[in-house]
């Protein structure tokens, strides 16, 4: 065996993957021609030898694909500049996976750039896991909506957006009437699935701009983004109807944002008053504040 075959065998033994492309012409519409890639790029996207060799890392590319991370790329290969980026790609049947990518520039001996070597390591496996992780902070485990973490910063952030573009945040706090005794006389396990129940009826009636949370024991929040008192008031009366089918009754309190709310708390205090009101006078029904 020749120096040469042994190194093509030690990069085919290799987990990372490795391609191989002209360099030429960069600002090609569909990028470098691929002219050889090795058997961890074959396992990873199931594509055949055949298949990709003449053809471009485009093939690779689909919707969620970063056009500022390729751009980067493209930038980068113009200038000849060292690069390392995670990107997402998918293999020949549209799964994604991602990727950490980096290039290696091949010159001849005249120091003319001749070709391009990708080296690619799959991480999908660490970016999903860091996915779970992350959900695992911002959700609650026991009914798989937001926590209350979560609430405070994605409220925080819509105040500061009605302060910008003028549209409302409204605020439903809604709590189960007479949990205590439920759990009591059904125990905690009835009375779990009783907080589950709740949370996704809740999710079925809210768009996907807005967002329900379970602020803490058997009390829940929807921030609801770009909304008038009138529409926040048919809400709760959706939230209360859904929920009364299953023999559940709710009492909610709400508020909307004001020019004057500094904080998200402010709008919190009003509509956890508006359901301290409304508990107290009438349970099973709404009080906007």
């Amino acid at each position: 065996m020749d120096i040469e075959a042994a190194k093509i065998k030690l990069i085919n033994k290799t987990n990372d993957i490795v391609i191989i492309t002209r360099s030429d012409p960069i600002d090609a519409p569909y990028g470098p021609e691929i002219v050889w890639v090795n058997e961890a790029f074959l396992k990873v996207t199931k594509y055949t030898i055949n298949e990709v060799v003449g053809k471009t890392p485009r093939i690779l590319q689909g919707k969620e694909t970063s056009k500022d991370t390729l751009l980067q790329i493209k930038n980068a290969i113009k200038k000849q500049n060292n690069i390392n980026v995670e990107l997402l790609n998918y293999d020949k049947y549209g799964v994604p996976y991602w990727i950490n990518f980096s290039i290696i520039y091949i010159h001849d001996d005249q120091g003319k750039l001749c070709y391009l070597g990708a080296i690619e390591r799959d991480i999908t496996d660490i970016k999903n896991l860091n996915l779970k992780l992350s959900e695992k902070v911002i959700t609650d485990p026991l009914t798989q909506v937001f926590n209350r973490e979560s609430f405070y910063v994605s409220g925080s952030e819509a105040l500061k957006h009605f302060k910008q573009y003028n549209e409302a945040v409204g605020l439903l706090f809604f709590d189960i009437d007479n949990f205590k005794s439920f759990n009591d006389t059904y125990g905690h396990i009835a009375g779990d699935k009783l907080l589950q129940s709740v949370a996704q009826a809740a999710q079925k009636l809210v768009r996907q701009t807005d967002k329900v949370y379970r602020y803490g024991g058997d009390e829940f929040a929807i921030i609801f983004s770009g909304i008038n008192k009138q529409s926040l008031q048919i809400k709760a009366e959706e939230l209360i109807t859904a929920l009364a089918k299953q023999k559940i009754s709710i009492s909610v309190g709400g508020s909307l944002s004001k020019l004057s709310d500094t904080t998200i708390e402010e709008i919190v205090e009003r509509a956890d008053f508006g359901l301290y009101k409304i508990k107290r006078a009438r349970k099973g029904s709404i009080c906007i504040v």
